[in-house]
């Protein structure tokens, strides 16, 4: 009853097993004792799990002939004693006598063999007698359900475990990837959260689940990706735009996927937020620098052709000028040569619009002297304008660069802030380095730009100037001149609040043909 007390117990395999062979070893004073269990599915092949003495090595197997599996079957014991009449026995016996087995213990479930108990001789080279063998049936019930209670123990421990590795290893997959992922239960809870998310909307993980996805993202975000008439839809949205707790705004492509079960039947949402902002940016300046170059060709064609007629129109304004003294036609004149020399500056534009680069050499530019060389030329026009200037520039290393063309793009974008300020307000412009990058910063807290304008700033002829205040190619040629030079060219804007044109130059000398000249 102890033994069987004692055994019940206990719910580790591993430990059971080396209990039970400890205590029938000092009960029956035996030696040699073994605990065979049965192989998955195929119990005639059994398998030592533990054994003192004499016996077959752990791990060793072995075979129990179909006679013998229904001789133990219908005797529940087998004994090989030297006396007894092995005639009886159908089967070969000498396989277990050679490893030490004398003695067999079936230990029976509901007609399933469970494990058994192989032994030899005891401690006085005796065999086992009658009151052995009554206690070994009295107690293999209650070993047999001790050891199948254990076995399903370990089962299910190492089905857990086995959950808890698979777990893990599609969590290592998901933290792994570089898109976002959130994971929504049937009621719109969080369950999932991985990196991306958090570095992306700055929620951590443990905050983020539990909490409805409306409540972390805003409800504006929410609805941008579950709109009202089809928030149970599953589909990729394209090119959706969200607010980050930054402020800014990021592009995304958004899948929005069920979560099945191993019956396909859904319980929950896969969401999976791919960042493309920055892929959008490089389509959009594809399109602009193909554009740019397409209006290019034009622009030389239609520069040359209006130049000519431009020359002869202005010299012929200078003679009449001459030969009519009369004030009634000077005023006249001069309005007819103010906007000769307008359009004069509108064909320049054009040519500088469509010059070949690599016709200008490039050289060292130290962009601190050149951003003050410029700002030293409209001091003036800053103060008449009321215009706070706040500057923070930083040494940075000189790059290798068309100084005139630089300055052209920062001459541009300053005076177009300050056009965006004509009641007066604050200039900022920042020059630092980060990493192989020089960035200039320079912003305005004029009129802003409205959402719909932006897209379309850098296109040529593109102006939300008055009529004959602007003529559209400054920014078009700013931006030409950045990519000339490796660059980018980024603004952002709000109206009311002012725009920040940003400009990142590489400090690294480009593989450029002009380059290579002024370093020979």
């Amino acid at each position: 009853l102890s033994i069987s007390q004692e055994l019940a117990r206990e719910r580790d395999l591993k430990k059971l097993s080396r209990s039970l062979v400890d205590l029938i070893s000092q009960a029956l004073a035996i030696k040699d004792i073994a605990l065979f269990l049965p192989q998955e599915n195929k119990e005639h092949l059994l398998t030592v799990l533990e054994a003192k003495g004499n016996m077959p090595a752990l791990g060793s197997t072995i075979t129990l002939e179909p006679h013998l599996l229904e001789y133990l079957k219908e005797k529940k014991f087998l004994s090989l004693l030297p006396s007894a009449d092995q005639k009886e026995i159908p089967f070969n016996y000498q396989a277990l006598t050679r490893q030490g087995i004398y003695h067999l213990l079936p230990l029976f479930l509901e007609g399933r063999i469970i494990g058994a108990l192989a032994m030899g001789r005891k401690s006085d080279k005796s065999f086992l007698n009658s009151e052995d063998w009554d206690l070994l049936h009295t107690i293999s019930p209650s070993v047999a359900l001790a050891l199948e209670n254990a076995y399903l123990y370990n089962q299910v421990q190492k089905r857990a475990l086995e959950l808890e590795k698979l777990k893990d290893y599609s969590q290592n997959i998901i933290e792994s990837l570089t898109v976002g992922v959130a994971v929504l239960d049937e009621r719109g809870i969080v369950t999932g959260w991985n990196r991306v998310m958090e570095q992306l909307f700055l929620i951590p993980k443990n905050s983020a689940i539990g909490q409805r996805l409306s409540q972390l993202l805003g409800k504006k975000n929410f609805l941008s990706i579950f709109p009202p008439d089809t928030q149970h839809e599953f589909r990729l949205l394209s090119e959706v735009s969200l607010e980050m707790p930054t402020g800014e705004k990021k592009i995304f492509d958004i899948a929005k996927t069920p979560l099945l079960d191993n019956k396909m039947h859904p319980y929950g949402t896969v969401i999976v937020f791919e960042d493309v902002t920055e892929k959008m940016s490089l389509q959009q300046q594809l399109l602009t620098s193909e554009k740019l170059a397409s209006i290019g060709l034009l622009s030389a064609g239609v520069a040359h052709e209006i130049n000519t007629p431009l020359t002869g129109i202005s010299s012929y304004i200078q003679i009449l000028q001459k030969k009519l003294n009369d004030s009634t036609y000077q005023p006249i004149l001069q309005k007819i040569e103010k906007q000769t020399e307008r359009v004069a500056r509108i064909v320049k534009n054009l040519l500088n619009f469509a010059r070949n680069p690599e016709t200008s050499a490039f050289q060292p530019v130290n962009l601190k002297e050149s951003l003050e060389e410029i700002l030293s030329l409209i001091d003036y026009k800053l103060k008449k304008m009321n215009i706070q200037l706040d500057l923070h520039l930083q040494p940075v290393p000189k790059i290798w660069a068309q100084q005139e063309r630089l300055q052209q793009v920062f001459i541009n974008i300053i005076l177009n802030a300050l056009d965006a300020m004509p009641q007066g307000g604050k200039l900022s412009i920042q020059l630092e380095q980060k990493n192989s990058q020089a960035i200039i910063c320079i912003k305005d807290t004029g009129t802003g730009i409205k959402p719909q304008h932006l897209p379309h700033i850098f296109d040529p002829f593109f102006t939300t100037k008055g009529l004959g205040k602007g003529t559209g190619l400054g920014l078009s040629i700013s931006y030409a001149i950045v990519k000339e030079h490796g660059g980018q060219i980024q603004v952002e804007s709000e109206v009311g609040q002012g725009t920040c044109f940003t400009i990142y130059l590489p400090l690294k000398v480009q593989n450029k043909g002009s380059l290579k000249s002024v370093i020979n």
